[in-house]
């Protein structure tokens, strides 16, 4: 069985997918190989993948969201459950749970960490760079690299008392570990349908934040952004952070257990 997720073209990593590797190299060990007649899509946004696979493999969802309206149900689609009720109503409403990110705690236990922190920022991978980091700690802000490595990052979130999130995993995986945090977005292509697919997974209803896009190179209209992003960033200060109800939370990350349980049951030989 192969493990599929995605990974950025450049050759860097992604924080959220990496997730993959650590996550299920824990729940379920000696798994996977190089072997696509059965693959694994567990985290990401990435069912649009599956074509790429098609027809000679079989696709098995295990908690993975759809990208947006466009994404058309598969025929070699083998559907545990999906990631929340967005990517469900898309897929003739498959089961639906939340994403699987929500069992990091599991695989990296933190217990009362020291909050060096009063707030962090983690920016999409895609738009990363020395001027977000700049700017955020003008204000006293620690910047968090989502290309950086999971150990490191989950370390940075847990030294947070609050999570300013471009990265979508970053907020699921502050949620995980009971930790507020505030989605914002600074580039055309964010994409709104995943986030409120998960966010509808715990029953919470969010408002995404609009910042400036920076980009890494000097000049008079960036150094206008760079001011503008700063002053929308201290009013994204002032707002009141999200953090999903407990029970609900708990609740969401026992069902996923039971069906890891399940197909470990299914699939160990």
């Amino acid at each position: 069985m192969k493990l599929h997720y995605f990974k950025p073209p450049d050759g860097t990593s992604n924080f959220g997918d990496e997730l993959n590797v650590h996550i299920w190299k824990h729940f379920l060990p000696n798994f996977f190989d190089d072997n696509d007649n059965l693959v694994f899509f567990g985290i990401g946004t990435i069912l649009r993948a599956a074509k790429k696979y098609y027809p000679n493999s079989e696709i098995i969802v295990f908690g993975a969201g759809a990208h947006g309206v466009d994404q058309k149900p598969n025929l070699n689609f083998q559907t545990i459950f999906v990631r929340g009720p967005l990517s469900s109503a898309l897929l003739n409403n498959a089961k639906f749970i939340t994403d699987p990110a929500i069992l990091t705690p599991i695989v990296f236990p933190f217990n009362n960490p020291i909050k060096k922190h009063s707030y962090s920022y983690i920016p999409h991978f895609s738009v990363a760079n020395h001027s977000y980091k700049r700017a955020v700690e003008r204000l006293g802000i620690n910047y968090i690299d989502p290309r950086n490595s999971v150990e490191s990052i989950i370390e940075d979130i847990n030294a947070s008392k609050v999570l300013i999130c471009e990265a979508m995993h970053g907020a699921i995986v502050a949620d995980a570990y009971r930790i507020p945090w505030i989605p914002v977005s600074s580039f055309k292509s964010f994409n709104n349908f995943k986030w409120k697919d998960w966010s509808q997974s715990l029953s919470l209803s969010i408002e995404i934040n609009k910042l400036h896009r920076l980009y890494n190179h000097s000049s008079l209209k960036e150094s206008i952004k760079n001011k503008l992003f700063v002053f929308q960033l201290k009013k994204i200060l002032k707002t009141k952070p999200y953090l999903s109800d407990i029970k609900v939370s708990a609740v969401a990350k026992e069902k996923i257990l039971e069906e890891v349980s399940l197909f470990k049951e299914k699939y160990s030989n």
